[in-house]
């Protein structure tokens, strides 16, 4: 459970780190 967690988790990172230019920033604090 803890991995699909995590699957999803940076699926949803990786979707938004192209909109976002403070994606590095953001998944630091998100992880």
């Amino acid at each position: 459970m803890n991995r699909v967690e995590r699957m999803s988790r940076t699926i949803t990172i990786k979707d938004i780190e192209p909109i976002i230019p403070f994606s590095r920033g953001t998944t630091e604090i998100f992880l």
